[in-house]
Parts: structure tokens; sequence; C-alpha cells
């Protein structure tokens, strides 16, 4: 259950807090109002990366924080650049992981999310598949539409010739 996305501009020395309601949220607006950016910034948070048209975007926003429940216990993610920081947030918070190892960040928090699939990457090492790889269903590029689902973010594309 998503709760709400924070983001921050130190450029511009401002933020912006969206919360969500328990259930279905729908985001409505005019073109260029932000709608896509929302998305992408809770698709930042969690680990992917934005590679098209987005350079002013990603210069702008300096820092994204997630907020979100999974089962009974209430996290935060907070994302500046390169380095992750998860935090449960019950009774008192405790950082569970700070790091600017993907990697890391990754298998944590897919471990708090219970998912253990393994990968083999393009040099044949293992690993444990990564929030935008399970994410990448999710989102649909608004200016690139089903033609190219799955390739808005450089680290959410499919799987190419994997037989």
């Amino acid at each position: 259950l998503m709760k709400k996305l924070i983001v921050i501009s130190i450029a511009e020395s401002k933020s912006l807090e969206i919360p969500f309601s328990a259930g279905l949220n729908i985001i409505l607006g005019e073109n260029k109002t932000g709608k896509s950016s929302i998305i992408k910034s809770i698709f930042t948070a969690f680990g992917c990366q934005c590679k098209k048209n987005e350079a002013d975007w990603k210069k702008l926003i300096s820092t994204y924080i997630v907020y979100f429940q999974y089962g009974e216990e209430d996290y935060c993610i907070k994302r500046e650049k390169d380095l992750f920081q998860i935090f449960c947030i019950n009774d008192e918070i405790n950082c569970i992981i700070e790091t600017d190892k993907f990697t890391e960040y990754s298998n944590c928090l897919m471990k708090i999310f219970e998912v253990n699939m393994p990968c083999i990457s393009k040099d044949g090492k293992e690993f444990n598949i990564t929030p935008p790889l399970l994410f990448r269903l999710q989102y649909i590029d608004q200016d690139v539409g089903w033609n190219d689902i799955g390739t808005a973010f450089n680290n959410v594309s499919y799987i190419k010739d994997w037989k």
C-alpha cells in the first residue's frame, strides 16, 4: 500500500508531498502538469533510472521519498542520487540499510517483499530479481505507448533473446 511520495528540489528550495489513499488512486490533469513525473518519481525511488528526455527533471529533483506499507510493517525509502536508505517505521524508526550499492539496496528491498527469483546476468553471474525488473510491467510511457513498453528506464528493459 503506497502511502505518500515526497520529492525535494534543492535547486528550487521546494518540496512536494503527494498523499495516496487506500485502494485505487487516479491521477488526473492537463498535459505537462506532472502526472508522469509523479509516477517516474515513485519508480526512481524504487531504483529505476529514467533514460529519455529527463535531464532537466533529474537535475531538478534531488531527493525522492516513498512511504508504503507491506504486510503489517510501514516502510520509507529515501533516495538521493545513488544513495538508498530503507527505514522500518513502526513504534520507532529503524534504518534497515543505507548504501550506494544498488545490489545491496535491491536485495534488501526484495527481502522485505519476500521475493527471491534468481536471474542470470549477461556475464553469467546469478543475482536476485531487482525492483526495476519486478516493476517493469507496471509502467507504460505515455510518450512512447505500448510499442516500447518497459523501455522508459535504463534498468527495466526486457530480457532479449532469453532462450
